[in-house]
């Protein structure tokens, strides 16, 4: 029933705006199925007839796959475009609208495709129809995701490089099929097969699938560090009140975003924002002057930035000289479980000790430079070639932990290794649920 539900839904045409919320210069309605040509044309045809600016007027029909028609839809040029199936993204027949990019003008657009028979696309509708209609692979359409959301440009590129991930992927899958040829053909030959050829298949199953637990293991250690490229490096900044903590956090960002005095306690709660650094997005977070408290917002916001400390990746303290010592000391053991760089800030004032000058945006980059070292090491982005996300961490530690459950008798090892595989195959496509496919597009937006 399922299936059949699925089938009936993919027979409908659907439509969405394809580009994001808010004001732009051009803005694109999609259309996909059977019926996208005669929809745009019905709408074409009505404008046409009534030679009123309520839907459609000055054209002629569509007619032409791959050709940019030019056509007025309430008033406003468009750019209608007919992309012939299976020659399209989602292997339908498809047509974009390209409008002006006003949100009332495409929503509008976008409604008069309703009312002429077209469906409300689902969230990533379309790049699944992509999927079933084989134009996409399945970690193919996952890409497509982590492009739209891509927030730095080493996720691009890490996008861009998804290949070395599935190549990996696709040798546990061949190496886990091949353990199963193996024992099925000990299953299906039991008269052919004497005790001595059974060790010997039993050895190279052990083998591969020793080789497959290693190449997973590998698999996963790139997660922790691919979690904190995709999400962005935290860094708490923080140290006593007035030792320069918002001058530099300012100086971060190249704008006056904290508000700076000479006043101790000016910040009173955290303020958060990111940049790009060498392709990496750091979240730096501006935090209050750590002392005891002289009223209650002042030590609620002492209070939130101790707190951040224990959520950082890392943690810059503030210090106006080199010498660690009494309330210094004291806030620097706050950071005992996290990384930390300690920077002494206004030397413009103390020229004995060169660290940074926040003022005077001295070695701003290279206290950057060290937070990437820190954290991730030589930020050499092109040594980052695999970074596997949340779905394929799950998946993967089920399958690793299966094999590497104490060998039973045959039929043990043969089980395990078809769990396994039905596992793997939820990434390269091979083995695909109702509830993966849901997991997979339910994260795109309508029009994807």
């Amino acid at each position: 029933m399922k299936e059949e539900k699925e089938n009936n839904s993919r027979e409908k045409t659907i439509a969405g705006i394809a580009t994001g919320n808010g004001r732009a210069g051009i803005g694109i309605i999609r259309i996909s199925g059977d019926d996208s040509l005669l929809i745009i044309n019905k709408i074409l045809l009505k404008g046409k007839e009534t030679n009123e600016d309520g839907a459609a007027s000055a054209g002629t029909e569509i007619k032409k796959a791959r050709y940019a028609y030019l056509r007025k839809i309430f008033g406003t040029d468009c750019i209608i475009i007919y992309f012939k199936g299976p020659q399209s993204f989602t292997g339908e027949d498809v047509i974009e609208v390209q409008a002006i990019g006003g949100e009332c003008l495409l929503r509008k657009i976008y409604k008069t495709i309703i009312d002429t028979g077209a469906y409300p696309a689902d969230r990533g509708e379309f790049t699944k129809r992509a999927f079933f209609n084989n134009k996409l692979s399945l970690d193919e359409a996952e890409n497509v995701m982590d492009i739209i959301n891509a927030e730095s440009e080493i996720e691009i590129e890490l996008a861009a490089r998804k290949n070395a991930e599935m190549k990996m992927v696709n040798e546990i899958e061949r190496d886990l099929i091949e353990c199963k040829s193996i024992l099925d053909a000990l299953f299906d030959y039991p008269d052919e097969t004497d005790k001595e050829n059974e060790c010997k298949a039993l050895a190279e199953v052990k083998i591969r699938m020793a080789r497959t637990i290693k190449s997973i293991k590998t698999l996963l250690s790139t997660y922790n560090k691919g979690a904190i490229i995709k999400r962005g490096i935290n860094v708490a900044i923080i140290g006593e009140p007035n030792v320069g903590k918002s001058s530099l956090f300012n100086s971060i960002l190249k704008q006056d975003r904290s508000i700076v005095t000479n006043e101790a306690g000016t910040t009173t709660d955290l303020i958060k924002e990111s940049i790009e650094h060498k392709g990496i997005r750091i979240n730096f977070i501006d935090t209050a002057g750590i002392r005891k408290g002289k009223g209650k917002i002042e030590k609620a916001g002492i209070d939130r930035s101790k707190k951040s400390v224990k959520t950082a990746d890392i943690v810059v303290f503030v210090n106006t000289t080199n010498t660690i010592c009494g309330k210094s000391s004291r806030i620097v053991r706050l950071t005992k479980r996290q990384k930390y760089i300690v920077v002494c800030n206004k030397v413009d004032k103390n020229p004995v000790f060169p660290e940074i000058s926040a003022k005077n945006n001295l070695n701003i980059d290279r206290l950057l430079d060290e937070i990437l070292d820190a954290v991730i090491g030589e930020p050499q982005r092109n040594d980052i070639s695999i970074v596997i996300n949340d779905r394929h961490k799950r998946i993967l530690e089920d399958a690793k932990k299966i094999l590497e459950e104490q060998s039973g008798n045959i039929d043990i090892i043969e089980n395990k290794i078809t769990s396994a595989l039905l596992l793997v195959g939820q990434i390269t496509g091979t083995e695909v649920t109702e509830r993966t496919l849901n997991e997979i597009f339910s994260r795109f937006c309508l029009g994807k």
